[in-house]
Parts: C-alpha cells; structure tokens; sequence
C-alpha cells in the first residue's frame, strides 16, 4: 500500500511540474489600434485556413499576418467599401471571407483584397449575427430577424423565422 501512495505522489509531482515548464513558453502579444488594428473594441475573431487572423472591430476589419496588420474600412478614400465599418461576424471558406456588419453582408476575396457586397434582398440591410458554411455548401446566416440558409453565391435564401 505503501509503493503505491509513493508512486501516485510521485506521478501527480511529475504531472505538475511538466505541467509548469510547458506553460514557460507561451508568449502573448497585444494588438492594439497602435499596431494598426482598426479599433481596440473587437467584435468577432476568425483564424482562417492559411493562418491569418481576422479581427473584426466597431470601425472596420483587420486581418494580422504575425507582423503587421491590413485594415479594411470605409471612409472618404473609400466610401462604400463595406456596407457598414461595425463588423459583427467573421467566417471563411476557399478563397473568401464573408463579412457580417450592422447593415448587411459582404465578401471579400482573398487573392485580390476586393470587397463585394451581398444584394441578396432577404439580406439587405440586416444586421448580420452569425455566419456558418454547412458540409452541404450552404451558408447560414443568422438575423435579428431570422436565419437564412443560402446557396453558395447567395443567388437564393430560405427564410427560417423565429417562431
């Protein structure tokens, strides 16, 4: 009976002190509006497939390679480029982000960094709560008002109401 508190005492010391040289090595980083980010108030968080990170904001999208960070934002360059700089969801699938805001939905393309907006008129003007892509290729997209399942390039949406 003995061996066996030794032994379990002994497991649980090396499970702890492992436990606390794995955690030595994490190193955070703050992202701020000082580092480029386009608001220190962030709203949605996307990690996509190639290892960016999207952050969403109240005035605009950042997306942070480890070493800078590229926002995209209307303002008086770029007046329309979203449909709204107060993102409220991000997601990605392929070669795409879509862009959830307060007034409506938009696309960017990745390879190109150009921003379309979705006229999808179930759409249009919504605030966007939430964005999911389904193994079946449909898009969710989730509403103050409703959800919507909609095909791939939004040419459709079915309207699921609350109720």
């Amino acid at each position: 009976m003995k061996k066996i508190i030794i032994t379990f005492i002994s497991l649980i010391i090396g499970i702890l002190s492992r436990a606390q040289t794995v955690n030595e090595h994490y190193y955070f980083k703050n992202l701020s509006s000082q580092n480029g980010l386009s608001q220190n108030t962030v709203s949605a968080i996307l990690q996509d497939s190639k290892g960016f990170m999207w952050f969403g904001t109240r005035e605009g999208l950042s997306r942070y390679d480890g070493y800078r960070v590229l926002t995209f934002r209307s303002g008086k360059t770029t007046p329309n480029l979203l449909t709204d700089n107060q993102i409220t969801s991000i997601t990605d699938s392929w070669e795409r982000v879509l862009i959830g805001t307060k007034k409506g939905l938009n696309i960017l393309n990745k390879k190109t960094y150009e921003i379309c907006h979705v006229d999808n008129e179930e759409l249009k003007d919504q605030e966007i709560r939430s964005i999911l892509f389904d193994s079946k290729g449909y898009i969710w997209v989730g509403t103050y008002i409703a959800l919507y399942r909609c095909s791939s390039d939004f040419s459709s949406c079915k309207r699921y109401d609350n109720s």
